[in-house]
């Protein structure tokens, strides 16, 4: 996004949604397998966890006295607890495989899936969450003190990210609505193969939905950076993404987010 400073920061959210749809062009196949082996089963499990859960909870609702009601209630709060950890972490690498690779790429620095799989494991030792988690991967801090940056960043541009949000949650929520409609109750309305059908097609809308929210916040980083006019040492962050593969890249220049392609 080639635009001077005081430009950058008047950017609006149909701009950040733009810049982020074009960015997976720049590596399709980093972006296919990281979408194939993260973002779908993290999807898959947001809304196909009701598929399991939703038999138990109508049969202790009919049923509350029931002879086999602790069984039942511990096999639904060990399934909720199992299935909170497998989305956490699954949310959790996600964020850093897509935050490190746009990075990569801004940084015109080589990149590939076994690349950005490889820093994992480096970069989940300073995961926190949303903005913060985006902070802890770029920039050499983490925990509560990411998490300070990462309100100082949103500092004036909160509404924006806001929106962002609230929309990413209304249209999760109308997913999981027409999911629970009609895959999940509408057994007595629709064929086992309609269900099928949709259940298929709204996991791959929001596959979509949840890789376009985790490259809206990578874009997000960079445009708080200018709107605050806080300097972004393009080799240092090229060392710093290097340093999570165990390379070593000397610093060569120090450039301002205007001479980036963002």
């Amino acid at each position: 996004m080639d635009l001077p400073p005081e430009e950058l920061q008047f950017l609006t959210i149909s701009d950040i949604l733009k810049e982020s749809i074009s960015i997976p062009k720049q590596s399709p196949n980093t972006f296919y397998l990281i979408t194939i082996c993260l973002i779908f089963p993290l999807s898959f499990a947001i809304l196909a966890h009701s598929i399991f859960t939703h038999p138990i909870l109508t049969h202790l609702q009919d049923n509350p006295n029931g002879p086999q009601t602790s069984r039942e209630w511990t096999e639904l709060l060990t399934f909720q607890f199992c299935y909170l950890i497998f989305l956490f972490a699954f949310s959790l690498l996600s964020t850093a495989a897509v935050v490190f690779t746009v990075a990569s790429i801004y940084t015109s620095k080589n990149v590939s899936f076994q690349s950005t799989m490889s820093a994992i494991p480096s970069v989940l030792k300073s995961g926190v969450w949303h903005l913060a988690s985006v902070v802890s991967v770029l920039e050499p801090i983490y925990g509560f003190e990411a998490m300070n940056k990462s309100y100082e960043l949103l500092n004036g541009r909160s509404q924006m990210a806001f929106m962002l949000v609230l929309g990413y949650l209304m249209i999760c929520g109308m997913i999981n609505g027409i999911f629970g409609s009609i895959v999940v109750n509408g057994g007595e309305d629709y064929g086992i193969f309609s269900r099928i059908v949709v259940m298929g097609f709204l996991v791959g809308v929001l596959v979509i939905v949840n890789l376009v929210m985790l490259l809206v916040q990578s874009i997000f980083y960079y445009v708080c950076k200018s709107y605050h006019h806080q300097e972004i040492d393009k080799s240092a962050l090229c060392n710093h993404l290097g340093g999570y593969l165990g390379e070593y890249v000397p610093l060569r220049s120090s450039i301002q987010l205007e001479n980036m392609d963002v």
